[in-house]
């Protein structure tokens, strides 16, 4: 019988938390939340290669997890990709503040998830390049895998729960296995911590609606 410890907190997880998020280190958690006996059957990473800046980096008190998410994953084309037309990433961050702003951005409410492709389109074009912003509503694991193993970081908008109404940014997965079962995390960079946070992948679908946004650059 696994011990249940009574303050109710998990390995791995930030004290007080019990849902999908607050996740810093995914294997002790698997091996405490679902019983020990859990190993590494499959991961990939973009990090290092993703920047880590938090959001208060480029504006205090606003509401611009997205574009800061957005100003993220331009900064890794750039610096990986080649991409070199993409300015500094604080030139990159207003560029793409002016854009958003057409879509109905505001430093109170954000950017409507909806309209993260928009912005991410005009970006693309702004900066002179071949390529396509898009926006995912049915998705999977499979979906995060693909894209990570092919070099392209994700934004994941988020409605509720741990990160309700925010916006983080994917830069991996990890799966572990025991006796044929397996346990799905997802790696993101969440804009208020400068470091990784992981996400219970079967818990993150059963408690939130969410949409992936990815800028493919030709």
């Amino acid at each position: 019988m696994k011990f249940v410890d009574p303050t109710g907190l998990t390995a791995g997880q930030i004290n007080g938390q019990n849902g999908y998020g607050g996740i810093y280190d995914s294997f002790a958690y698997v091996n405490d939340k679902y019983q020990n006996g859990w190993s590494s059957k499959r991961w990939g990473t973009l990090e290092p290669n993703v920047p880590r800046f938090v959001m208060n980096r480029f504006q205090r008190n606003a509401n611009n997890c997205t574009l800061t998410a957005i100003t993220r994953i331009f900064a890794y084309h750039r610096n990986i990709n080649g991409k070199s037309n993409i300015p500094d990433n604080m030139t990159l961050y207003n560029d793409l503040k002016t854009i958003a702003e057409r879509y109905g951005y505001s430093d109170e409410d954000g950017l409507g998830p909806t309209k993260i492709n928009n912005v991410l389109n005009d970006a693309i074009e702004k900066y002179g390049y071949e390529g396509k912003g898009r926006s995912i509503y049915i998705w999977n694991f499979d979906t995060v895998r693909t894209e990570i193993d092919a070099g392209r970081p994700l934004l994941l908008n988020i409605a509720s729960g741990y990160y309700e109404n925010h916006t983080v940014t994917v830069v991996g997965y990890s799966e572990f296995e025991k006796n044929g079962q397996t346990k799905k995390f997802l790696k993101v960079y969440d804009g208020w911590v400068d470091g990784n946070r992981y996400i219970d992948y079967d818990k993150f679908v059963n408690q939130s609606l969410a949409s992936f946004s990815i800028a493919n650059f030709n």
